[in-house]
């Protein structure tokens, strides 16, 4: 059975905005198109291309997304007030976004979380304390072992 891989938006960003792509990255996506891995990108991030000011970047990162398949949850964690509590209930588009895509991961609907947001989602992650969040850096070192 492939091992399910969502991939947060700011990855996304990276890959399909019209700049050349890190070494990291062109690794990760070559392993994710294995048949060992099943990537998914969340529904909500859609919010997060949409709130892009960069409109020129919007307009190309929107276009590909459809390319990849996409997460629709069962879950909503707003309805989760115990979940709530330990990220934090903020009305922000952003962080809307990213305890979505946590919320995901913690009712098993992924088994990895991929980010290279080290700020509010790799700290909400930590609290989280059971779920597989991780950057595009230690998702490839874990591959090693």
């Amino acid at each position: 059975m492939p091992v399910s891989v969502l991939i947060d938006t700011n990855i996304i960003i990276y890959r399909e905005d019209n700049k050349a792509l890190d070494d990291k990255l062109q690794k990760l996506f070559k392993i994710l198109t294995k048949p060992d891995y099943c990537p998914f990108i969340h529904e909500n991030s859609f919010k997060d291309i949409n709130n892009d000011k960069n409109e020129k970047r919007r307009e190309i990162v929107l276009s590909k997304m459809n390319s990849y398949q996409i997460l629709k949850t069962a879950y909503d964690f707003q309805d989760d007030q115990e979940f709530i509590n330990i990220v934090g209930d903020k009305n922000i588009s952003n962080d809307y976004v990213d305890n979505s895509l946590l919320y995901s991961l913690l009712k098993g609907e992924a088994t990895f979380l991929i980010t290279n947001d080290n700020e509010i989602l790799h700290k909400k992650a930590k609290k989280l304390d059971a779920i597989q969040e991780t950057s595009v850096k230690e998702f490839l070192a874990y591959l090693k072992h």
